[in-house]
């Protein structure tokens, strides 16, 4: 349907509004008719398996981060006068 030009502005945005609404409204109920809808066991598969995820990734932090202390946690062979001593000698 096209808008008749000779109505006056009142009716023809009345028209437009209509026509704007119903058209959102059509594209609301396709996106939800189109929409992938998954069972309930399959959305609490997929969350155990983010739960599961999520802990490994911080099992595997706490590793790093305990191999980090170890090596950051080295014990000095010489005290800084010792090693001032070993510097000017080389």
């Amino acid at each position: 349907m096209k808008i008749n030009q000779d109505e006056n502005f009142l009716t023809r945005m009345d028209y437009d509004t209509f026509r704007r609404q119903t058209q959102d409204d059509r594209i609301k109920l396709f996106v939800e008719k189109n929409k992938k809808k998954i069972t309930n066991n399959e959305q609490i598969e997929t969350f155990n398996r983010l739960i599961e995820d999520s802990n490994r990734r911080l099992e595997a932090n706490g590793r790093i981060n305990l191999n980090k202390n170890q090596f950051t946690t080295t014990n000095k062979k010489y005290n800084n006068q010792e090693w001032a001593n070993i510097y000017k000698q080389r």
